[in-house]
């Protein structure tokens, strides 16, 4: 689902528990919006002023004033503080009846102690990695977020991003550990496997140092070609070609000069079979491939 029309504006008074990237970016991006920011508690009273200061709103010294001024409240904390934080809510004075966190891997039911107290919770999670606050916040922009919670949190949370016009998509507490492991391996392992061929080119004799601009119009061209055409699509190379031979002849290479990534290579490679398998290759031309790479053919 996504919410792509701006609805009438949302007249809700926001806080932020945690003054970090990904807080102090989404107050840009709220603000931006015409959604009011109040403002910033951190357990780092200098972290708080800072991003009061880059969103234009108040830093809170006390947790109680800022419960007691906001309607909904984002917990932007480390994954490890969000149990804390709910508990230490929950014995407090609020005004505030909606609380999000932002964490991938969790689902709403970590402030579980803040719905005993009474009120609505649930999860917003940008499906973007934070560096750079200002580039953060321009990227939400393009971001994709999802969302799960309680019913009213659902409806407060579709009601705030369809005034900024965010797409979005609302999943089940019981999907969130499978969602944020696809976002980690689209966002980490990634630059594992950039990685991993930036090895094999170092081991090859290119020089370290333009490794990153020598290997940049590749990696572009790719990310393209899969926005384009979708992963199965854009796939190119040996595999897709049902050339065992030139698998075979990398897989030696590895074996001899990086031994201790033959299983990553192995593991990568028949990843890319079981993807294309039926669609690209037929049934005989995988077998093929399964045989190699399981190391049981002639090959070796």
């Amino acid at each position: 689902m996504s919410a792509n029309n701006k609805r009438m504006v949302v007249f809700i008074n926001i806080g932020f528990i945690g003054a970090g990237k990904v807080g102090t970016a989404l107050g840009l991006y709220f603000q931006k919006h015409q959604l009011n920011i109040k403002g910033y508690y951190s357990k780092t009273a200098l972290s708080a002023k800072k991003a009061a200061l880059t969103t234009t709103s108040k830093q809170y010294t006390d947790l109680t004033a800022l419960l007691t001024t906001c309607d909904v409240i984002f917990i932007t904390t480390t994954d490890m503080a969000l149990p804390v934080i709910a508990a230490k809510i929950a014995q407090m004075k609020s005004t505030a009846t909606i609380f999000f966190h932002t964490s991938g891997a969790h689902s709403s039911d970590i402030l579980s102690e803040i719905k005993k107290a009474g009120n609505a919770i649930g999860s917003i999670h940008p499906l973007q990695s934070f560096a750079d606050i200002n580039t953060s916040a321009l990227l939400l922009e393009k971001t994709f977020f999802t969302i799960e919670g309680m019913p009213a949190a659902i409806n407060t949370a579709k009601n705030i991003l369809q005034q900024t016009g965010g797409k979005y998509c609302e999943i089940t507490s019981a999907q969130k550990p499978l969602y944020h492991t696809g976002a980690s391996i689209l966002a980490n392992y990634l630059i594992t496997v950039i990685s991993f061929g930036m090895d094999c080119l170092e081991q090859a004799g290119l020089n370290k140092s333009d490794l990153l601009s020598a290997i940049e119009p590749l990696l572009r061209g790719t990310i393209d070609n899969i926005l384009d055409k979708g992963p199965t699509s854009a796939l190119t190379g040996p595999i897709v070609r049902s050339d065992v031979n030139t698998v075979n002849l990398q897989l030696q290479a590895i074996k001899k000069n990086l031994p201790e990534k033959e299983f990553l290579f192995r593991s990568l490679s028949l990843a890319t079979v079981d993807m294309i398998k039926n669609k690209r290759l037929d049934e005989h031309q995988a077998t093929v491939f399964y045989k190699l790479l399981k190391g049981y053919n002639n090959h070796e």
